[in-house]
């Protein structure tokens, strides 16, 4: 049965009404409607703010992926900003050895080294009535912060037993042995793919955090009260790390700022529709999409690879298999050939010589075919040549000099401000040319990531 038609009725005052406006038509407006931004909600990493904006939720995500490949985090950050670690990973941690620090009724403190990275963990054991429980923690440490994350529990019977059995559930020992790859395959992985990731990501962050400083602090010259507010707590924090900035000083310049602008309220809050940081986090964002476009094309090479490699073997098999079958055929043509001639009569020679002229087609047929079986073969060796991304100290090269040409194009613009501007406590450190409230000048060092 088909779906029943609604009807509906009009009065005659709404049918009246709408022959007037058939008379008399509304006038046309030219105005386009406003595109509202999607409404988001996504956490600040380790602090009570809850960004909505896109420009801004960008930029938060960017600072929290510089966190989990800076301090090798076990986990990662969903869309809403929350912190998990995955279920496989999960796994390798719980099979991994680890070496018993301390230990007293309330649980055990271990540790264990991978790949060169220490991991923490914490067993908290509670008891309730006749059940015990113990749930195993791995401790990562962000800079003088400690996050804890659980990621395994285990009850069972409280008796004499108990602690064994969690002993034995969570791999603890009073000596740990090295552990090997093929024992946390999944945790091998991730660590090198944290090495990779971050060699596109370290340089090209240190450069954008140049960027993002030296413009802020010109803005929040501009932002009343609660900007000079922002730039006295960043000059006093910055004057408690001048004996201990590290290598990548503006990198850690800009979590200073971060730190304050999120004791503010957070970047959305502070900017308050007045757009001038929102603008600022699109400039600082594009590189970083640049870069994961790069990436991408890279992926796509290998994947071109893949199947330009493929596509070789396959002709060379099919190739081979027709040259095979060729060399059959023409064997028996041999053979047959010589029968012929040892049975032959004068008058079959004509037949023997049209037999020999078309074995010689044969021959140079199989000619050409191997000649294209050795150019597919070449073909698959230039694809290897070509597309070859084996070499670590090469890939290295490679994705150095994609930062350093993603930062080139995107902060080019700026020309010539002194480091001292941000890192120190200077009482003329801002002053900059600021004629729209913002820095027009930056020198970047353009070769900074390229290996020597």
């Amino acid at each position: 049965m088909g779906r029943k038609k609604k009807f509906y009725f009009a009065s005659v005052n709404d049918s009246q009404e709408a022959s007037q406006q058939d008379k008399n038509p509304a006038p046309q407006t030219s105005e386009e409607p406003k595109t509202e931004e999607p409404k988001k909600e996504f956490q600040v990493f380790g602090e009570d703010i809850v960004l909505s904006k896109i420009d801004f939720i960008d930029y938060q995500k960017i600072n929290n992926k510089m966190l989990f490949l800076q301090f090798h985090l076990m986990g990662q950050f969903d869309e809403k900003g929350e912190y998990y670690i995955k279920d496989d990973i999960k796994k390798d941690l719980i099979k991994a050895q680890k070496e018993i620090q301390e230990e007293d009724e309330r649980g055990f403190v271990a540790h264990t080294t991978y790949a060169k990275v220490v991991f923490k963990f914490e067993v908290e054991i509670t008891y309730k009535e006749e059940i015990a429980k113990a749930d195993l923690y791995i401790c990562e440490k962000i800079d003088d912060r400690e996050i804890k994350t659980i990621i395994s529990s285990f009850a069972a019977p409280n008796d004499v037993d108990f602690r064994i059995k969690v002993r034995e559930k969570y791999n603890l020992v009073d000596v740990a042995t090295t552990i090997r790859d093929e024992e946390v395959p999944n945790l091998n992985i991730w660590i090198y793919w944290q090495n990779e990731e971050l060699l596109y990501w370290r340089d090209l962050y240190e450069m954008g955090s140049q960027f993002f400083v030296i413009r802020a602090l010109a803005i929040f010259e501009g932002y009343g009260e609660i900007g000079k507010a922002i730039i006295a707590e960043y000059k006093n924090k910055l004057n408690e790390y001048e004996d201990v900035l590290p290598n990548r000083k503006f990198s850690k310049a800009k979590e200073i700022l971060d730190e304050v602008i999120n004791k503010f309220g957070g970047i959305e809050k502070v900017d308050d529709g007045k757009g001038k940081l929102k603008d600022l986090v699109k400039e600082f964002n594009k590189p970083f999409y640049k870069t994961e476009e790069q990436k991408t094309q890279i992926v796509e090479l290998n994947q071109t690879k893949k199947a330009t490699v493929s596509t070789a073997q396959t002709t060379k098999k099919a190739t081979k298999g027709q040259t095979d079958s060729s060399n059959n055929k023409q064997g028996k043509q041999k053979q047959a050939q010589k029968k012929e001639v040892k049975t032959a009569k004068p008058e079959k020679k004509k037949t023997l010589e049209v037999s020999i002229k078309n074995s010689d087609k044969t021959n140079k047929k199989e000619d050409a075919t191997a000649a294209t079986a050795q150019k597919s073969n070449n073909t698959t060796k230039e694809a290897d040549k070509n597309f070859s991304y084996t070499s670590t100290d090469e890939t290295k090269k490679e994705q150095n000099k994609l930062s350093a040409k993603m930062a080139d194009e995107l902060y080019d613009e700026f020309e010539d401000t002194e480091e001292n501007d941000i890192m120190t406590d200077n009482e003329d450190s801002v002053e900059v040319e600021r004629d729209d409230s913002l820095v027009e000048n930056l020198e970047v060092e353009k070769d900074m990531f390229v290996e020597k």
